[in-house]
């Protein structure tokens, strides 16, 4: 079969656009107020997501627990904590909510995935074979609800060459079950430029980078080593998913990561890298990475970038059309801390259609999510 892949590149396009006409607007932040009851504090927050009712599930990797709050921000409910029986944790790598409320988490040490339901009940428990799934760090039900996608964490560079562990995206039954996989698909050496670089692929081990369903049958995805380019990948006929665009944004990004010496001495955002291949550890800082895209109703895209240096931090949005041209490039807010993290530090990791994002925020003392709203002035 020929496959033919477009190559879209959008020039100068931010040169068109007279004024930002897209702002946000926080509706609420969690983890802020020590006066409240424990279950509003957090210690360690991976992943924040909106279900289609407005509800919020935080992901807490130091409690090994997922809260569910209200569309206000009102405490409802707890799945799961720290242990080794049903409905416990070791390593929550990553959760996905069903239409009918359901929850699934991943436990990346322990290689399975509960299932909860919305009154927080485990009901199915699955094992995961870590040869074919590695602790996966975004999955999502397609919107037809026919198969679940996820997004796996990265092999070391030595077991890129199977087939499986080459491929970012793994497909499965909409069951969950994890006995047999439809399909792998995306391979990470051709979706990053530097694929090679140890340091790169280190990095982007725990951060594989953001995707979205556009429809059942599309798929958008940013790379986490970010350099201004997103790929959209094809359901065909035959339900084999395939890589169709290469979009450019046509944005300028300094190089993603910056690789120092190892005997640097230590800086503001500096992340050392123990590496097998390597005598010494590798140093470096990253620079720029995706912090979440999403697709709302209108079938608009927003890509959410953050971009660190010495001076501090800025998060920075991209907004596309639903034929993916680029029509305006903004700044959503500014951090005075350096990323110093292998995952952004801001991570806006869920929304809903409606335009609501929730962010994992790490850039203080006081981890938080913050729950916030697109306003487009058009």
């Amino acid at each position: 079969m020929t496959r033919v892949i477009a190559i879209i590149i959008w020039i100068g396009t931010t040169a068109t656009v007279s004024a930002q006409t897209i702002e946000f607007e926080e509706l609420f932040t969690l983890g802020l107020d020590e006066s409240l009851s424990s279950e509003y504090l957090f210690a360690r927050p991976v992943e924040a997501l909106i279900d289609r009712e407005g509800r919020l599930f935080i992901s807490d990797e130091s409690s090994m627990d997922v809260r569910r709050f209200s569309a206000e921000g009102l405490f409802e409910h707890s799945y799961g904590r720290r242990g080794r029986a049903p409905g416990e944790f070791q390593s929550i790598s990553s959760i996905t909510v069903r239409d009918n409320g359901n929850l699934l988490v991943f436990d990346g040490q322990l290689s399975r995935s509960t299932q909860f339901s919305f009154s927080g009940v485990p009901i199915q428990d699955a094992r995961i074979d870590r040869f074919q799934l590695l602790r996966p760090r975004k999955a999502a039900f397609n919107p037809d609800g026919s198969e679940l996608i996820a997004l796996s964490k990265m092999p070391v560079h030595g077991n890129r060459s199977r087939e499986d562990a080459a491929s970012v995206f793994h497909v499965y039954d909409s069951e969950g079950r994890f006995e047999s996989k439809k399909q792998a698909f995306g391979k990470f050496d051709q979706l990053t430029s530097n694929a090679d670089d140890v340091f790169v692929a280190s990095i982007s081990r725990s951060h594989p980078g953001s995707f979205a369903y556009a429809s059942s049958d599309r798929i958008l995805y940013a790379p986490g080593m970010y350099s201004g380019t997103l790929f959209e990948f094809g359901r065909h006929d035959e339900g084999v998913w395939q890589l169709t665009a290469e979009v450019q944004s046509g944005l300028v990004y300094p190089a993603a990561t910056h690789l120092m010496e190892p005997s640097s001495a230590p800086v503001p955002g500096l992340i050392v890298v123990r590496s097998v291949t390597q005598d010494d550890p590798l140093k470096g800082q990253v620079n720029v990475q995706s912090a979440g895209l999403h697709v709302l109703s209108s079938g608009s895209i927003i890509h959410f970038v953050l971009q660190s240096d010495d001076e501090g931090s800025e998060l920075r949005y991209e907004f596309y059309d639903n034929e993916m041209r680029l029509v305006e490039s903004g700044l959503v807010k500014s951090f005075p801390v350096r990323n110093w993290y292998s995952r952004p530090i801001y991570n806006v990791t869920g929304s809903n259609a409606h335009g609501v994002f929730a962010a994992v925020n790490l850039t203080s003392a006081y981890p938080s999510v913050a729950v916030f709203q697109i306003l487009e002035n058009r």
